[in-house]
């Protein structure tokens, strides 16, 4: 299996928690995490009693040997963050 870590900085939520269980969806996932580029996928899960969605986007960049990823995180239907990363 490939391991893909993603190095997020998310400034308004727990960030360590919310990375480790962001990797870890990514790296359960039954289906091949090169299927979701090019598609918004959700991961959910609760924190200290807050449900909290991750929206993640992934592309491939030019050359075809890093991947983009842009995440923005919700409470409910409240934005409290997004960022982007190439890795």
């Amino acid at each position: 299996m490939v391991q893909y870590n993603l190095h997020i900085h998310l400034r308004h939520v727990n960030q360590e928690v919310h990375l480790l269980k962001i990797r870890q969806y990514l790296m359960d996932k039954s289906t091949p995490i090169e299927d979701l580029y090019g598609s918004w996928f959700k991961v959910r899960f609760s924190s200290e009693g807050e449900v909290t969605d991750f929206i993640a986007f992934l592309k491939t960049l030019e050359g075809g040997n890093r991947t983009h990823i842009s995440v923005r995180a919700y409470h409910g239907t409240r934005k409290v963050d997004e960022m982007s990363h190439s890795l």
